[in-house]
């Protein structure tokens, strides 16, 4: 977010009757008018970014989805997004990034705080600025406080889904991935925002 000073405006021209000097200006020109500009939100996106019709529920366990960064340079995320059906338990839910191979998520990256849940809808989960290094494989991850159903498209055969072998409590991401089933293809709806 950028703030710009922004000063009195002198008329060019002198209309005959009104004060050639806008309201506030001239000899004691009033203070500054500070500006506020929004900075752009991130354009691009790495994952899944839309809705399929078959649900996975996720409560105590760790779901992550593999994701290759294409682009010829890094790009920077701080934003996850996962589509959550109506048909979940109200609760809290936590996002990750870890670094990984297409063979499976290894180490953790970046973690959000725990947010509620919000329903039919996409949910989007700050975490902490991260680089993603072009070339390389990141696993997005999420778990979940309650029963919570997110989407996963099963007719599609080109992701890398993961989850975890054994039950994880809610609460903070591990730094090492615990194990898990080897990565199917029937990917999950989650995506990061990115910037150049």
């Amino acid at each position: 977010m950028k703030k710009i000073l922004v000063g009195c405006l002198l008329l060019a021209a002198v209309v005959v009757g009104l004060n050639p000097f806008l309201a506030g200006c001239g000899s004691n020109p009033a203070a500054p008018v500070t500006v506020t500009q929004q900075a752009a939100p991130c354009p691009g996106a790495v994952g899944y970014a839309y809705v399929a019709g078959a649900n996975a529920s996720f409560q105590n366990y760790i779901l992550a989805e593999g994701v290759s960064i294409a682009s010829s340079n890094p790009v920077t995320t701080s934003s996850l997004g996962l589509y959550i059906y109506d048909t979940s338990t109200h609760g809290q839910i936590r996002g990750a990034i870890y670094a990984g191979t297409s063979s499976g998520p290894t180490t953790l990256l970046a973690e959000s705080a725990p947010q509620s849940a919000v329903f039919d809808e996409w949910n989007e989960v700050p975490v902490p600025s991260t680089v993603l290094g072009a070339g390389r494989f990141y696993w997005l991850a999420f778990q979940a406080q309650n029963t919570t159903y997110c989407a996963s498209d099963l007719s599609s055969t080109s992701g890398y889904d993961f989850v975890t072998t054994s039950t994880y409590v809610f609460g903070t991401f591990p730094s090492t991935m615990p194990a898990g089933s080897p990565p199917g293809n029937n990917p999950f709806m989650f995506y990061a925002s990115t910037c150049p």
